[in-house]
């Protein structure tokens, strides 16, 4: 499979771990086998997108944001979109301040 699949099998995974879900659970909340996810997460299969949209749908996250980093030389914002998925109403606020202000320092620069 190509390096696009092996990277986001890796995302795939990422996600999947940080949210301390089992290969099983995922499976199961996907509406796929367990040895589906596997292959996925190896990169040795490439999904449908009704495969994507469970599995997005499981990890409570958009289609867009499995791909973020995924493709050569992505910007660095895809990360953060990515990074962001979930958080609340507070935490995102912060970020954007955050942003609002590095911005700012970098105008100055």
């Amino acid at each position: 499979m190509s390096d696009l699949g092996v990277k986001l099998g890796a995302r795939i995974r990422t996600l999947r771990v940080d949210q301390g879900l089992s290969q099983a659970s995922l499976a199961d909340a996907s509406g796929t086998s367990e040895e589906w996810v596997r292959k996925l997460e190896r990169g040795v299969r490439a999904p449908s997108l009704a495969t994507l949209d469970g599995i997005s749908r499981a990890l409570g996250v958009t289609i867009a944001s499995l791909f973020a980093g995924t493709g050569e030389g992505a910007p660095r914002y895809e990360v953060l979109i990515a990074e962001a998925e979930g958080l609340g109403d507070d935490q995102l606020r912060w970020l954007e301040s955050a942003a609002r202000l590095a911005r700012k320092l970098q105008k100055e620069a």
